[in-house]
């Protein structure tokens, strides 16, 4: 007999606290059905229908695979075998990810602009479903081990606002908390700070690539320093360089919660400092991101970290990675993390401008519809028609901000970048650096629907 891992499914599992059913995905481990004395500890992780492959329900087309993730994990020794529960989430996803009302909220200053959030919060019952109802079954079903040092929550985005919300406060439920690309410009900072400290450990992490993201991610992750979290005893947090809102990402950095809860990230061996290297005066938001990478091949970003720049009269640099750009030259930024050292060379350059041009050229396949029109849609700047310049080619100019890392698709509707029907888009998602002018060509090898 072969025990291999799998994902058991409990379609529309029901919760009385909150009047509804969601389907709640199950993975249990290699050997779980050989041993049966043995017990696991616990992850459970939000947005359940694009956790695993078996439920591919996501807005991006990708899931986390976190099953292959655990598989490699588990056969190479870096983690125990755990239990990971996938819970789906329902129509009411924004109400029962929060824990305060957003009923008129603005979010000010956003890649998109001003824009108003509106959802009554359900956080509560939510947190009371996954604590009396789904964690009894988990527990009663399955051979697990219920304590809260060997009980984890996951989640991205508004799943990771949900994991911060619930898990802080039930320390003596959840003693491992993976927050990711956190949305937390749903709530007010002030709810944000913990009282105190816990005894948990927490990993959170953001990718550059989100903009709307890191600001208040990086607040937080100084607000739970403050607090007496220490850095890899009990928190690590990891701004990732060119990291973007996709599950695709969230399941390439899983591994490192992952080990960081349930193995051993090992010491800090090597570090290097990211960011872009030629900027101009006026370019007063830019910031050095100093990476740890540990034994494990886990990666963690310095919030506080010392710096030595000799020419002081070009640059300066707080010691939360912040440029300021004072004159033209070139300096060169030197970085201390215990044994570790880093450098590296900026310049600064009046003809650096604040904003970079990109010339976008997209060459589609022959099997395009003649009739469609093509669409460069981005996460940070709202989708726009492109110009047919011959029978498969098309351009566009978009004007952003230096530095900045543009995340988009290719598409042949102009609705759908964010939801609904995305069979007609190249089957990628896209980066870009905007670290000069350039010229980015694009070649769509095929459209989703049109795939053989």
């Amino acid at each position: 007999m072969i025990y291999s891992s799998r994902v058991e499914t409990f379609l529309q599992f029901h919760s009385e606290i909150l009047n509804n059913s969601r389907d709640i995905y199950i993975y249990l481990p290699e050997g779980y059905d050989r041993d049966v004395h043995a017990r696991y500890p616990v992850v459970y992780m939000h947005d359940g229908g694009s956790v695993f492959n078996i439920a591919d329900n996501s807005i991006s087309g990708y899931s986390w695979r976190a099953e292959k993730t655990a598989d490699e994990l588990i056969s190479s020794k870096q983690i125990c075998p755990v239990i990971m529960v996938g819970i789906s989430n329902t129509c009411s996803r924004a109400s029962e990810y929060i824990h305060r009302s957003s009923i008129n909220r603005i979010v000010h200053n956003s890649s998109f602009g001003d824009y108003t959030l509106n959802a009554e919060a359900c956080g509560n019952k939510y947190e009371a479903f996954i604590i009396k109802e789904l964690k009894t079954y988990i527990d009663s079903t399955y051979r697990t081990l219920p304590d809260a040092s060997n009980t984890a929550m996951i989640g991205s985005s508004m799943g990771g606002l949900v994991t911060y919300n619930i898990g802080l406060h039930n320390a003596d439920i959840f003693g491992k908390l993976g927050v990711m690309s956190p949305a937390f410009f749903w709530d007010d900072m002030e709810y944000l700070i913990p009282e105190k400290k816990t005894d948990q450990k927490i990993w959170m992490d953001v990718g550059e690539g989100e903009p709307d993201y890191v600001i208040r991610s990086q607040e937080v992750a100084k607000k739970l320093y403050r607090a007496g979290f220490e850095p890899e005893r009990n928190f690590l947090y990891y701004k990732e360089p060119m990291g973007i809102h996709t599950e695709k990402d969230w399941g390439r950095r899983l591994y490192m919660p992952l080990v960081y809860f349930f193995g051993n990230i090992g010491k800090p061996v090597s570090m290097t400092l990211e960011g872009i290297s030629k900027i101009a005066v006026e370019c007063k938001d830019l910031s050095i991101n100093p990476v740890i990478i540990y034994e494990s091949n886990i990666k963690a970003s310095i919030i506080k970290a010392e710096y030595e720049i000799k020419e002081k009269d070009i640059l300066d640099v707080s010691e939360d990675g912040k440029i300021t750009p004072l004159h033209d030259g070139i300096a060169k930024i030197k970085c201390r993390y215990k044994s570790l050292t880093a450098a590296k060379i900026i310049e600064v350059n009046k003809n650096n401008h604040k904003t970079v041009r990109i010339n976008i050229i997209v060459n589609t396949p022959e099997n395009t519809p003649l009739e469609d029109d093509i669409y460069f849609g981005s996460f940070t700047t709202m989708p726009f028609k492109l110009v047919r310049t011959s029978m498969n080619t098309f351009t566009g100019v978009i004007e952003c901000k230096r530095g900045s890392i543009i995340s988009y698709r290719i598409r042949r509707r102009e609705n759908g970048f964010m939801e609904g029907d995305k069979t007609a888009e190249a089957a990628d998602v896209r980066q870009i650096v905007a670290d000069s002018d350039k010229t980015v060509n694009n070649n769509v090898k095929n459209w989703k629907d049109t795939a053989i």
